[in-house]
């Protein structure tokens, strides 16, 4: 058994189409897969539109009912906005998501993203900056949209790291985690970004895992190699840090040792 819940399209910031990623995938023996591309507020380029997500959600849907190799699956991947979460609910309401993954990409109107020279780099202490991300990451996760929080320490993604002890607060967000009963996914994009690790790290993970947080797993793909990127090596280092079991969407989890890469 295997899959992989974090896979955009040309609808948002990827290259492919869903027909060209389900048959990749099918090729590749995966037994489920979830579309989720960007939706968000701020203009950016990676983005689908409000006018294009109706059209997105009806490719899915149509993938759905007509495939017989692979389950397909309605996802989302949203940008949180402290300041839009009414609006962003009455979205998500209009459509029959599978799952919902909640991201942080703004800090106060900044996109820490899409560029490791970005101002807000020199703007913050990155101490502070730190705090800044995982601020907005607990309201994401008190806001009640979203089964799951991707990528949880993006913020390290271009090499930025603390330079104080932040496993308390890591602790603090996760017990937010279980009590709002949002899990998070095991990202296998990071190793290929410049910090060369999974987000989230080993640190952050075990001390997920302590504090009883459920983990999924995603390639965030944009392009058709990058499926699967890293799964081989990810639960490897999963199995050393202790997970037993990964979660999916309206099914039963799945034993790590079982989950065939």
């Amino acid at each position: 058994m295997i899959f992989d819940y974090h896979i955009h399209t040309k609808y948002s910031d990827g290259v492919a189409t869903h027909q060209e990623i389900i048959d990749k995938a099918v090729a590749l023996g995966v037994d489920e897969i979830g579309f989720s591309d960007h939706y968000g507020y701020y203009p950016n380029n990676w983005t689908t539109s409000r006018e294009l997500l109706s059209k997105m959600v009806e490719e899915v849907l149509l993938q759905k009912s007509k495939q017989d190799k692979i389950k397909v699956l309605l996802g989302l991947e949203v940008d949180f906005y402290p300041d839009r979460i009414e609006e962003t609910k009455e979205v998500l309401s209009m459509y029959p998501f599978d799952y919902i993954m909640g991201s942080v990409h703004f800090i106060n109107g900044d996109n820490f993203d899409s560029d490791p020279h970005h101002p807000i780099y020199s703007k913050y202490d990155i101490n502070h900056l730190y705090e800044l991300y995982y601020e907005n990451f607990v309201a994401a996760v008190r806001s009640g949209m979203f089964d799951t929080m991707s990528h949880p320490d993006l913020i390290k993604k271009y090499n930025y790291y603390p330079t104080k002890d932040f496993s308390t607060l890591y602790r603090e967000v996760a017990k937010v985690l279980v009590e709002e009963g949002v899990m998070v996914e095991y990202n296998t994009s990071g190793y290929s970004r410049p910090c060369n690790d999974f987000f989230p790290s080993d640190e952050v993970t075990s001390i997920f895992l302590e504090e009883g947080v459920q983990f999924t797993i995603g390639s965030d793909s944009h392009k058709l190699d990058h499926l699967l990127r890293n799964y081989d090596l990810a639960k490897e280092r999963l199995m050393g840090l202790g997970l037993t079991e990964l979660h999916r969407y309206n099914s039963s989890p799945i034993l790590l040792k079982n989950f065939i890469v």
